[in-house]
C-alpha cells in the first residue's frame, strides 16, 4: 500500500453475534448472513480520495425597483397595455429573397424621437422581441407622397430600404476583409451595419427595426454627397468607406448618408448611376439622388491616408 499516496489504514474487527454467520468467499472477502440480510464487506480495499467540493451555483441577486409615489398609486388601478403588436419580416441576403411566414412580436414605443431623418422617423423601442433594445423607424407623412409620385407603394419603399441596408452592410464586409487580406494595420477599425428588419403595425403601418447602439449619434456624409465634417478620424474613414464603395461597385453605385454611432451605422442612402432600372423603375429608394450626388461628393472628396491604404483611384470621368 506504499504506493497509495495519502493512504489512511483502518482496522475493523468483526465479532460473531449469535444467529450471524461469517464465511470467507473464494475472491476473499467476507460475508456476513443473517436470515434477513445479506452484506458484502471488503476485506482489503484503498481509502479513494476525498470527492473535490463543488462550488455553490451563484444565487441570483434581486435588485428591488425604487417606486416614484405616481408609480405607487399607479400599481391600484389596472395598468393599460401600451405594447403594439408587429410582424416581422426578414430579408435573407444570402439568397435574396424575403420570408413570406413573419414573425410576431410586441414592442412598447418610446414617445421621443432619435435624430430623424427626411423620410424616415426614427424612435427608440423600449422592449423589443429581436433584441433587448431597438430602434423602429417609420416613414413620415410628409414623404409618402413623394414615394408615390416615384410610382412605388410605401411597402415597395420600405422593404428597398431594409435591402440596402444589407448591400451597405456587405460593403463593409468587403472592406473588412480587404483590411485583413492586405494587412493594413495601420486603418484600424471600420464601420459596421446591423441586421434590419421590416415590420407591419395592426393597423398597416410600415417601418423597419434595427438594434439600437447608445452612443452619440453623428452624420458624416449627407445623401447628397456632402460632407458634414471634414477634420475627424470617423469622417475620413466614412469618405473612403464611400469612395471604396464606388470602387467596388465600378461606379455603379455609392452608399451615402453615412451616419451612426461609433463605428456602428444605420440607414444609409444609395447614388446610383442610372436613376432607373432597365424596367423603368426607380432605382434604390427616394433618397437616390443618383449622379448629382456622386459627382457632389467627388467635388470635395480629397483621397485621405485611408484612400490610400486601400489604393482607391477610380473616379468619374
Amino acid at each position: 500500500m506504499a504506493h497509495i499516496p495519502n493512504r489512511k489504514v483502518f482496522y475493523i474487527r468483526f465479532i460473531k453475534r449469535e444467529g450471524v454467520e461469517v464465511v470467507s468467499d473464494e475472491d476473499g472477502s467476507l460475508e456476513c448472513k443473517t436470515e434477513m440480510q445479506r452484506y458484502e464487506v471488503p476485506q482489503k480495499r484503498p481509502a479513494s480520495h476525498p470527492s473535490p467540493v463543488k462550488p455553490s451555483p451563484a444565487t441570483s441577486k434581486f435588485y428591488s425597483k425604487s417606486l416614484s409615489i405616481k408609480d405607487i398609486l399607479r400599481l391600484g388601478r389596472v395598468v393599460d397595455n401600451k405594447a403594439k403588436k408587429i410582424l416581422i419580416y426578414k430579408f435573407d441576403f444570402a439568397h435574396m429573397e424575403w420570408s413570406s411566414v413573419p414573425l410576431q412580436a410586441e414592442f412598447v414605443i418610446e414617445e421621443k424621437e432619435f435624430a430623424a431623418g427626411g423620410f424616415r422617423k426614427p424612435q427608440a423601442l423600449q422592449k423589443a422581441l429581436i433584441k433587448e433594445h431597438g430602434l423602429l423607424r417609420v416613414i413620415c407623412r410628409s414623404a409618402v407622397q413623394l414615394i408615390k409620385d416615384t410610382g412605388q407603394t410605401t411597402e415597395e419603399h420600405t422593404r428597398k430600404s431594409v435591402q440596402m441596408q444589407y448591400l451597405a452592410r456587405n460593403f463593409a464586409s468587403q472592406l473588412k476583409e480587404t483590411i485583413a487580406k492586405d494587412k493594413l494595420d495601420e486603418y484600424g477599425d471600420s464601420f459596421e451595419y446591423k441586421s434590419v428588419y421590416m415590420g407591419k403595425t395592426e393597423d398597416g403601418e410600415l417601418l423597419t427595426v434595427e438594434e439600437f447602439i447608445p452612443r452619440d449619434f453623428a452624420k458624416f456624409i449627407n445623401n447628397n454627397g456632402i460632407v458634414c465634417e471634414e477634420d475627424t478620424m470617423l469622417c475620413k474613414k466614412a469618405q473612403a468607406f464611400s469612395h471604396f464603395t464606388y470602387e467596388k461597385s465600378e461606379g455603379k453605385v455609392m452608399v451615402l448618408d453615412i451616419q451612426g454611432s461609433g463605428y456602428t451605422l444605420y440607414d444609409p442612402e444609395i447614388a446610383s448611376a442610372e436613376i432607373h432600372n432597365e424596367d423603368g423603375g426607380y432605382q434604390f429608394c427616394t433618397g437616390n439622388l443618383a449622379g448629382r450626388a456622386i459627382e457632389s461628393f467627388f467635388e470635395v472628396h480629397q483621397c485621405n491616408s485611408y484612400c490610400k491604404l486601400l489604393k482607391l483611384k477610380l473616379r468619374p470621368s
